[in-house]
This record gives C-alpha cells, sequence and structure tokens, in this order.
C-alpha cells in the first residue's frame, strides 16, 4: 500500500514540474547580425565624345575614340575614380562638320556632361568649339588644333590632348629629318589634303624646309580622294627623293604605292598622323625603308610602355594600333583631370585644374604643362624612326628634339627623355 502511495506521490511532483516548466518565462533568442546594406553607386562622370568613326578621316580617328573607350572601360572595372565610374557618349559624326556639331548638340541636350570630347579633323573643329561655346563646356580636341589654343589668346574652354600641330610639330619633324640628312640639302614632295589644317601644315612644312636649304615641291587633293597617280607623276617628274603626306585618311601608303608603281626609288616620310600598320604593309616584301616621325614612340618599337595597352586590346578584343595613342594619351588627361576635381564636377572646377597641369608620360612621350594661356601642353618633343622591311624592326635614326608651344625654341634632347 505504501509503495502505490509513494508512486503516486511522484507521478504528481512530475505533473506538477510539466505544468511550472510550460509556464516559464521565454528565454531571449540570440542576437542575429545585421545584414548589411548595399551601397548605393556613385553617380558618374559624364563625357562627350563626337568622333570621325567613318567616313574619309575614318582611318586616322576611328582607332583613338576605340582607344578611349577601351581606356575608361578598363578604369571602371579597376573602380574608376575614387569608386566613381566615368561614362561616356561616343557618337559617329561620318567625317561631316554638321554632323559633328548635331552630335554634341544631342549630347549635352540629353545628358548632363562634365567635358567634350572631339576626336575629329580640322573641318569638324569650328563646329565643335561653337558647341562647346553654347554649352559653357570644356573641350579637348583629340589631334591638332591649328587656331584656338595659341598663347596668347588661347581659347578658355579649348584644350588639346597632342600638340597644336601648326608650329610645334613640323618645327620638330622639319629638324630632325635634316639631322636624319645630315643638313644635306634634298628634293622632298609634300602633299596635303585640301581641307584648313592639312593645307596649313603641308605649307609651313614647306616654308621650313626651305628654311634649313631643302627644296620642297607641294600639291594638294580634295578629301576623299583615291587616285593619286597624277601627284606621282608630278612628284617623279620634279626628281623628288622624299615624299611625304600630311593630313588625315592614311593617304601616305595610296601615294607611295602610286609612286612605286611608276617606277620611283625614294622614301617616305610619314609620321604620326598615318597609322604604322598601313605603312609597314606598303612595304612588306619590298625591301624598301621608310621614316616615322613620332610625337610617340610607335608600339611596333617594342617599349615595355605599351604592353599594358596591348593587354587591355587583347581583353576587349582589339588590335593594338599607333593611331590608338590619341585615345591613350587624351584618357591619362582626362583621368587626371577628374581626379583633381570633387563631384558635380562644374565648368570653373574643371577649368581650374586643367590650367595648372602637369602630366608625365614618359618614355613614351614627354611632359605636357597646361596653363591659363597654353592649353596645348607648352612643350612637344619627337625623334625619327626608321623602319627596314629587310629585319621587319624599327630603330631609332635620331635624338629627341623638343620645342615650345609656337616653334620659337628648338634644341636636341638626347636619346632618352
Amino acid at each position: 500500500m505504501k509503495s502505490k502511495t509513494w508512486l503516486f506521490v511522484l507521478s504528481l511532483v512530475a505533473v506538477v514540474a510539466l505544468v511550472l516548466s510550460g509556464c516559464a518565462a521565454p528565454q531571449p533568442e540570440a542576437p542575429q547580425p545585421e545584414t548589411p546594406k548595399p551601397e548605393t553607386p556613385k553617380e558618374p562622370f559624364k563625357i562627350g565624345v563626337t568622333a570621325s568613326i567613318t567616313g574619309y578621316a575614318a582611318i586616322t580617328y576611328g582607332p583613338g575614340s576605340d582607344a578611349l573607350g577601351m581606356y575608361f572601360m578598363d578604369l571602371n572595372e579597376r573602380g574608376g575614380i575614387d569608386g566613381r565610374e566615368v561614362e561616356l557618349f561616343i557618337e559617329d559624326d561620318r567625317s561631316e562638320p554638321p554632323r559633328a556639331v548635331s552630335n554634341f548638340k544631342a549630347i549635352t541636350e540629353r545628358e548632363d556632361v562634365d567635358l567634350l570630347i572631339a576626336c575629329v579633323p580640322s573641318a569638324l573643329m569650328p563646329g565643335s568649339v561653337a558647341e562647346a561655346e553654347r554649352a559653357n563646356l570644356p573641350l579637348i580636341i583629340m589631334g591638332c588644333v591649328p587656331k584656338w589654343v595659341f598663347p596668347p589668346d588661347t581659347h578658355p574652354l579649348v584644350y588639346t590632348s597632342l600638340c597644336n600641330c601648326l608650329f610645334d610639330y613640323p618645327t620638330i619633324m622639319s629638324r630632325i629629318v635634316d639631322d636624319y640628312l645630315g643638313g644635306e640639302s634634298t628634293k622632298i614632295g609634300l602633299l596635303g589634303m585640301d581641307i584648313p589644317g592639312s593645307r596649313l601644315m603641308t605649307e609651313m612644312y614647306v616654308k621650313l624646309y626651305k628654311d634649313l636649304g631643302h627644296d620642297p615641291i607641294d600639291a594638294y587633293v580634295p578629301a576623299g580622294t583615291t587616285d593619286l597617280t597624277p601627284i606621282a607623276l608630278k612628284f617623279k617628274d620634279a626628281g623628288v627623293e622624299y615624299c611625304q603626306f600630311y593630313g588625315p585618311g592614311g593617304l601616305g601608303p595610296v601615294l607611295v604605292k602610286a609612286m612605286y608603281k611608276i617606277g620611283w626609288e625614294g622614301t617616305q616620310l610619314t609620321g604620326w598622323w598615318n597609322p604604322v600598320e598601313f605603312e609597314i604593309e606598303t612595304v612588306q616584301g619590298t625591301g624598301e625603308k621608310f621614316l616615322y616621325a613620332g610625337l610617340f614612340t610607335p608600339p611596333q618599337a617594342g617599349i615595355p610602355f605599351h604592353n599594358k595597352y596591348r593587354d587591355i586590346c587583347d581583353k576587349y578584343g582589339y588590335k593594338l594600333s599607333s593611331q590608338q595613342d590619341w585615345g591613350w594619351v587624351t584618357g591619362i588627361m582626362v583621368e587626371e583631370i577628374l581626379k583633381g576635381v570633387d563631384y558635380p564636377a562644374t565648368t570653373d572646377d574643371l577649368l581650374e585644374v586643367m590650367n595648372n597641369l602637369e602630366i608625365d608620360y614618359r618614355p613614351f612621350w614627354g611632359v605636357r604643362e597646361y596653363t591659363e594661356t597654353d592649353h596645348s601642353g607648352s612643350w612637344s618633343v619627337g625623334r625619327l624612326y626608321m623602319y627596314d622591311d629587310a629585319t621587319g624592326k624599327f630603330t631609332a635614326a635620331t635624338d629627341w628634339w623638343k620645342t615650345d608651344t609656337l616653334g620659337e625654341t628648338i634644341e636636341k634632347v638626347g636619346p632618352e627623355l
């Protein structure tokens, strides 16, 4: 009897314990870590670009716009500028002046861009400058600027990422050619395109070569000309030993092929405005040589500087071209400018940086200095290279030379910058 009572008591205690445990206060849950909120992407810098991607000037300017696009795609993948991407709005003007104007007008009315870039020949520059004035935006021209960057009457909104080209580059090229020739007088055939920049520059080359004791003969063709046989005959009959084309459209190889076809045995002079790849193809298999007057070291010369850009081209499916140098240089310049301003960047902020800008491009190029009265970079450098079809290589034919914006001071720098 006692054992049954004891079992009953134990059962009652167990039931009471279960009831009490069910009435106990709930224990607080362990704190959970907070999920971090995703950062809001920073607003991008915006740049409007008109470029001659098609049309007669495409050979010269198309690769520059390609390189500009690649430069900022790569920069954005690496985090942009302090986490802020650079967005390009590139429009093809087809090498037509009215379309360059309409491109800038459409871009500036559609997008709140910070600055403008024109990758165009001289015929499209006046309209581009007018649109920059209308929008009150800084304009960087990727190419020769024969009017708007000369000190002391520098246009307040217009800059070049290369050089002014009317005084500085012809001064360098004529001097390095003369240096290569050892001062010996020779007859030089000069071909220009009948557009403002090309004609002015070719006339400048005539004057400079004459001043150095050479015998230049010049000729001009309309934009879009493809048959240069009459010019070739004129130059050959005049006994020219060297021929040179200055202007867009890659007519240098066309001229040389026409001259080889009629039995000419001279040497081509060319420069940074012509694609080196086309010049190489022109002499391939002939055993001929040509002279290349470079603002920049051509990528075929094999300096380590170009390895980075070759990798970027491979990444985005492009072949490295000498004409892309314009785009790389402009990309570097724009990146340096945007690093110096806060966001949003006003025109006054940008001009303050652009008027106090120094960029060191060595060993690929020289040091560029921009001031309030000089928007072309203050000093230009260049040297002469020889390409020999027999070896398939470029070699330096002269030292580097240096001149100021107006070509008033010219001096030999040496083999290294």
